[in-house]
């Protein structure tokens, strides 16, 4: 059986087992690494994993959970658990059945081919290219990663859904030293060649890295501050897992049991 089935299959054993509300998610990772210190390249890796996901909903009872052993046994076996776990759990006051139909999306950029043929020799020149730059910038030593990441996405629903998706993208991420107390980081992170710039995250990296240069204490108090884009990023991403209806139902988020108008 091909992973691409694992989902469907899953499914039709839910509802066999009596689910109403089944949707099976398998989330399939391949990544290319490459990690440099001292400005040099230390180690290549891959690294590749499969992880199906479920939401399954049965008598306004909800379960959601996931699964790396995709055997035909472990699916079995996970299934059973899944009906077990719904049976004593409580009924959702905000349960609300999956939309069935079909669905049309706006379309998407295909993958950039020239992603699928990057080899170790391209992969180690891109390092080369943002500590080369950051060094013409003032930054002593640099230290970071590089990652090639392939995500593909199958999905298959009780309702009659089965669609897939796959997802390309490449990562860098800098630190440059100015000195052992003056840092500076950024990153690259695009879908396609085009918009992956290395010599931009060694500028970055290196300018940010001599601002830091001879910081000093100020005084207590309150000051305006102004953030950069990726702490901003950051706390919006924060915010925006938070913020779903599903996290604060669970109560994973810091939005749970509160009012507001």
């Amino acid at each position: 059986m091909s992973l691409s089935e694992i989902p469907k299959k899953f499914t039709q054993i839910l509802k066999k087992n009596g689910a109403e509300d089944v949707a099976s998610l398998l989330f399939v990772e391949d990544v290319k690494t490459i990690r440099y210190a001292n400005n040099q390249s230390t180690t290549i890796y891959n690294i590749s994993r499969a992880e199906l996901d479920t939401y399954v909903g049965l008598s306004k009872k909800i379960f959601v959970g996931g699964l790396e052993d995709l055997s035909d046994q472990a699916l079995e076996n996970f299934a059973e658990r899944i009906m077990t776990s719904i049976k004593y759990s409580k009924q959702s006051e905000e349960y609300a059945p999956l939309p069935s139909g079909t669905f049309k999306y706006r379309p998407k950029r295909r993958p950039d081919k020239r992603l699928f043929n990057i080899d170790d020799k391209e992969f180690v020149e891109f390092i080369e290219r943002v500590i080369n730059t950051s060094l013409e910038y003032g930054a002593k030593r640099n230290a970071g990663i590089l990652n090639l990441k392939r995500f593909k996405i199958f999905l298959n629903t009780s309702t009659g859904i089965d669609a897939s998706d796959e997802i390309w993208r490449i990562e860098l991420s800098n630190r440059a030293f100015a000195d052992s107390d003056a840092t500076g980081h950024w990153v690259s992170c695009a879908s396609s060649l085009d918009n992956f710039n290395p010599e931009e995250v060694g500028r970055i990296s290196a300018e940010l890295a001599k601002m830091s240069m001879n910081a000093r204490s100020i005084e207590p108090g309150k000051y305006d501050t102004l953030f950069g884009p990726m702490i901003f990023a950051n706390l919006v991403s924060d915010y925006g897992s938070a913020a779903s209806a599903f996290a604060v139902d669970a109560g994973f988020s810091f939005f749970a049991n509160k009012n507001y108008k």
